[in-house]
């Protein structure tokens, strides 16, 4: 049964009524057809918002493979905080929606309107990016016998060894988890947040309900996400240049498809 989410927002607000849709397990592969249209309605917009993706990812690859044994956290970091980098993306498709052009100053606009609760879930993703990179070099440690310098002695070769396999599973199982963590608590705040008024709080509550609300599409949803990801991490993150769009476009709509508006 469908969950009424209300919750108070400042007087001259007033109250938002919102509740959770169900929906069936095929409307994933709608969200990425429809970030598709997106991504074809706007392709230079959208290629930028990939390339400065793809940027980051290389940058932070250059600074890891100089730590090889870092290798796998940040990279694995770098996807657990791209809700916050796909802000822009989910401004762009909801200009779309409502028949407006989107455009790079509009997002920044935006930015700056909702500056306080992308904060908000910045600091939850930060914290979660943190832990990760700590169990990350936990397990490392535990498992290799190094720590600190010694650390940037160990290579990937060594920790891709066939006697390692259990360690490894251990490792991206834990690595799973902590982006589960994102995905449930995640999956729907900031589109919703630059959508209406909602505080942080709200916007996190939403989307654990949508997973609660629909374990199977949102089980599939999670899936496809994570192997895109890997498509585009196996080709050197240029794979991204249509990919991060197209996931960013594609998170919009299972916002809009989601949330229902009581007003």
């Amino acid at each position: 049964m469908a969950q009424t989410i209300d919750t108070r927002q400042v007087p001259r607000r007033g109250r938002l009524r919102f509740h959770i849709r169900s929906i069936d397990r095929r409307r994933p592969w709608r969200w990425l057809a429809e970030g598709w249209h997106d991504y074809a309605a706007h392709p230079w917009q959208s290629v930028l918002y990939g390339a400065l993706f793809v940027a980051a990812g290389w940058w932070l690859g250059y600074y890891a493979l100089q730590r090889p044994v870092l290798l796998f956290g940040f990279l694995s970091g770098l996807l657990l905080i791209t809700p916050l980098l796909a802000t822009g993306l989910y401004e762009a498709a909801r200009c779309r929606r409502c028949g407006e052009i989107p455009t790079i100053r509009g997002g920044l606009r935006m930015v700056g309107r909702k500056l306080g609760a992308i904060l908000t879930i910045g600091a939850v993703l930060l914290i979660i990016l943190i832990a990760w990179l700590r169990v990350s070099a936990l397990l490392i440690a535990l498992k290799f016998h190094v720590a600190g310098q010694s650390a940037a002695a160990l290579s990937l070769g060594d920790m891709l060894q066939w006697h390692n396999l259990s360690w490894l599973t251990l490792y991206l199982l834990i690595g799973l988890a902590f982006a589960a963590a994102v995905f449930v608590t995640n999956n729907l705040s900031l589109p919703l947040m630059i959508d209406r008024d909602a505080d942080a709080v709200t916007a996190m509550v939403a989307s654990i309900r949508a997973v609660r609300e629909n374990p199977g599409p949102m089980l599939r949803w999670a899936a496809i996400i994570v192997g895109l990801s890997l498509v585009g991490v196996a080709t050197g993150f240029l794979g991204f240049l249509i990919l991060f769009p197209l996931l960013g476009y594609a998170t919009w709509h299972s916002y809009a498809d989601l949330v229902a508006w009581d007003d």
